[in-house]
């Protein structure tokens, strides 16, 4: 049997030992991701994608071609990609959208709709 009082007192320690804690990644700037053309999102996707998979040659890619076929990017790749675009463009990405961000143009008219429902 668990002591409920223990759990308590252990959530409550936690807790207290975060309060002094500053959030792990730097501040964003307060520039408007909405005020971006289709050739700086083109860019920061291709930045990105460089990241998550360094030995990729972005400037090959085809923008009609999934990033799998071209790139052979496996499921944990995706996933590293879209979160990373989610934290560097300041959206979010539902899962369920997954399949519309499989190719680079896909993921252009995303993320392009998506800064302009948030401006």
């Amino acid at each position: 049997m668990i002591d409920e009082t223990l759990v308590l007192h252990c959530s409550i320690s936690s807790y207290n030992d975060l309060q002094g804690l500053s959030a792990p990644y730097p501040a964003r700037e307060e520039k408007s991701m909405s005020t971006m053309n289709k050739e700086q999102i083109r860019e920061a996707i291709l930045r990105i994608l460089a990241d998550v998979i360094p030995n990729a040659d972005t400037q090959a890619i085809n923008p009609d071609i999934s990033f799998h076929d071209q790139l052979e990017l496996d499921s944990i790749d995706f996933l590293r990609l879209m979160m990373s675009l989610e934290k560097e463009m300041n959206v979010t990405i539902f899962d369920f959208d997954y399949p519309k961000l499989s190719t680079l143009k896909g993921c252009e008219r995303y993320l392009a709709e998506q800064l302009m429902l948030t401006a």
